[in-house]
């Protein structure tokens, strides 16, 4: 494949909607309002919208909801929505998921409060906002909050969904499905099409389910006479990189494929442009287009070229290169380009009124190559963000008034937002960061920015990020430590949203804090050094490093084992899906340790070498083959430094045929047995580290 060929790929999906017109059209087409019953729209007796249950107070039909829990939850937080409008009081109902729903800003700002505060500053107070966007939202639960809404009589539906369909729409299409007849049927689609077999079906079912949500919309729109405006969202293309193990590729490729990788994130950080793109073609050529990594190294090399323009339709190809059948690690929900279109087809067919947010964000900064200005990690909004999609529902809501999407942006009111709400929203940024997006040459830079933003927005986040270190260092359960208290008590706590709550170190948020604060030349930083070197296991304790907690990267365990609809009893020992896997401890000081390793390489033909680093520094490698067998290591006083510590496997290239691999697991997928589709690099039983006594 040659590097036409490749910044052709890169670009057909993101640019060319004739390349999937057809799938488009016919999604669109095969729901029709026509199709759903007619008569009364409304329900007949309240039912509950949500979580909002209904009641009667004086005579009065009301919805009311639960208190939100002192960490937050799924749902906006206004505990009582009146069924009946005041007199004269026009309705807008906001439907969609966690973009919609202001996740990280949220409950202190939302798009549906900057709506309101447009609509308010406009001088049309006529116009009364209700928010029921919910994070981790699905179609058929959209579509039945979006019926039960009508007890609310709307005159104005806003649907701003579309993130979440790679992700929650076809969890069948899984080699790990829970129904042994969906993996049975997804062994056929690998055995005939191999991995596009399954690609393919997860992309027209997802189409299918949201060409009919479209339609019921339209619907009830005819039914009740009301208008239906759709937001398409945008996505984060120059700041966030998705990514996840390549699965088997022909003969030894997929061992190659990750060779590459490394190869390219080594010219990424030294900034050698052409090396990464030319790493990244090859990677491109082995796995067909159909993995991301490839395309995201394309779109770094191309932005450090001064090329935003390709950068750009290389990060929408790798965001379309995210396939969920193909999924491993966890990924994070965008908006692919497939999906995009249906959403503007069918606005078209149905005759919404429609909010495009990437052409929209594209006009308002000037830049084609969004990032964290408008985003506050792959696809939640900032402050402006949240701005500019608002402004742009509020044209639809005023048609006729002569008021413009810009105009009403710009002259919005400045929303109440306190400084405190604002710091805990752009630290959750670095939370979030840092739980959902795979370690590369980048990220670092990432966290910084919004561990110094939040600490800009308010010098007092500085306790907070103690508090949070604190909590983390802890090694126990964090909602019985002082510092969760202190944190419940803020007046902008750090929420479940966030990722307060989280059962591993979080290495890479407490290094950045720490090298921020040193930077700041706070005092805080020692207070944070001190807190580590603290939590520590006296002398004689043991710690079993693939404890969750130790793992230095925790996207390297698959997402199916972390999800609680997977059936039987857990693994006895912990997976490897790429080259390498660190893990991460705490050391009270310079001091030595005993290392007990239990391994096993599954794929070895014989026996491979992998190695062992400490810090950086290599141990003596263990020799691994296919049988369980335990080796001892002594990390020398030298070696081991206070705060946190690195230990780093390698193992060797699986030496499988990558044919015949996946023609293994097709077959067991066919007998209705779960199976992976990816090298498993090596297996881990036990990493058991001893302090001296």
């Amino acid at each position: 494949m040659d590097r036409a060929e490749v910044e052709r790929l890169a670009g057909e999906i993101a640019d060319d909607p004739e390349a999937f017109k057809g799938l488009v059209e016919q999604a669109v087409r095969a729901g029709s309002p026509a199709d759903s019953p007619a008569g009364d729209p409304y329900p007949r007796e309240p039912l509950p919208i949500q979580i909002w249950e209904p009641e009667r107070i004086d005579g009065e039909l009301f919805f009311t909801r639960p208190a939100p829990g002192p960490l937050g939850d799924h749902f906006a937080a206004v505990r009582s929505l009146r069924a009946d409008k005041a007199p004269g009081v026009q309705r807008i109902c906001l439907f969609g998921e966690s973009a919609a729903a202001g996740y990280l800003y949220a409950p202190w700002l939302t798009p549906a409060r900057e709506l309101q505060g447009i609509l308010d500053g406009a001088g049309w107070d006529r116009w009364e906002v209700i928010d029921l966007a919910r994070t981790n939202e699905t179609l058929s639960g959209m579509e039945t909050a979006l019926h039960r809404s009508l007890q609310l009589d709307p005159d104005v539906i806003a649907v701003f969904a579309g993130n979440n369909w790679t992700l929650l729409e076809t969890p069948e299409i899984s080699p790990h499905a829970p129904d042994a007849r969906n993996r049975g049927a997804l062994g056929r689609l690998l055995a005939d099409g191999g991995l596009s077999g399954p690609v393919e079906r997860a992309m027209r079912l997802r189409l299918e389910r949201a060409g009919a949500f479209l339609a019921e919309v339209a619907a009830q729109g005819q039914r009740a006479g009301l208008r239906i405006v759709v937001v398409i969202p945008e996505v984060n293309l120059a700041d966030w990189a998705d990514w996840g193990p390549v699965a088997w590729l022909p003969g030894d490729g997929s061992a190659r494929w990750h060779a590459l990788f490394e190869r390219a994130e080594r010219h990424l950080q030294k900034g050698e442009w052409g090396e990464a793109f030319a790493a990244g073609e090859a990677m491109l050529a082995l796995d067909e287009g159909r993995f991301s990594a490839g395309f995201q190294i394309l779109a770094w090399a191309k932005a450090g070229m001064g090329e935003p323009e390709k950068a750009s339709r290389a990060a929408r190809a790798a965001v379309d290169a995210l396939h969920y059948p193909l999924m491993c690690t966890l990924g994070a929900p965008r908006l692919t380009s497939i999906d995009r279109e249906l959403l503007r087809e069918g606005s078209r067919f149905h005759g919404f009124d429609l909010v495009d947010l990437p052409e929209l964000f594209a006009a308002w900064t000037g830049d084609p190559y969004p990032g964290k200005r408008m985003f506050l990690d792959y696809c939640h909004l900032t402050v402006e963000g949240m701005r500019v999609a608002a402004a742009g529902i509020a044209e639809k809501v005023l048609q006729g008034t002569g008021r413009t999407w810009r105009d009403l942006a710009t002259s919005a009111p400045e929303p109440n937002l306190a400084p405190e709400a604002d710091a805990s929203a752009k630290f959750g940024a670095a939370l979030h960061t840092a739980h959902r997006m795979p370690g590369h040459h980048r990220r670092g830079e990432i966290l910084e920015h919004w561990v110094g933003a939040a600490l800009e927005a308010d010098p007092g986040m500085e306790a907070r990020l103690l508090d949070l270190v604190e909590a983390r260092s802890s090694g126990g359960r964090i909602d019985l430590t002082p510092a969760h208290a202190r944190n419940l008590a803020a007046a902008a706590p750090i929420l479940y949203a966030h990722g307060w709550e989280y059962s591993h170190l979080d290495a890479a948020v407490v290094e950045t804090i720490l090298e921020v604060l040193v930077r700041l030349g706070s005092a805080g930083a020692e207070r944070i050094a001190a807190g580590l070197t603290g939590a520590t296991p006296n002398a004689g304790g043991v710690l079993e490093l693939t404890d969750p907690y130790h793992l230095a990267e925790p996207l390297d365990r698959p997402f199916y084992e972390l999800s609680p609809e997977r059936q039987g009893e857990p693994r006895a020992f912990m997976r490897s899906f790429r080259p390498e896997i660190s893990f991460v401890f705490l050391s009270g000081g310079r001091r030595s340790y005993s290392l007990r390793v239990c391994a096993r390489l599954p794929l070895a033909a014989d026996r491979g070498r992998t190695a062992i680093q400490i810090n950086g520094i290599e141990l003596k490698p263990m020799v691994l083959g296919q049988d369980w067998r335990a080796v001892e290591r002594e990390l020398s006083v030298s070696a081991i430094k206070p705060g946190i510590n690195r230990l780093r496997l390698v193992w060797p290239p699986p030496t499988v045929d990558g044919d015949a691999a996946l023609r293994a697991a097709a077959d067991r997928l066919l007998a209705g047995m779960d199976t992976d589709l990816f090298p498993v690099f090596g297996e881990l039983y036990s990493l058991r580290l001893a302090a001296a006594i």
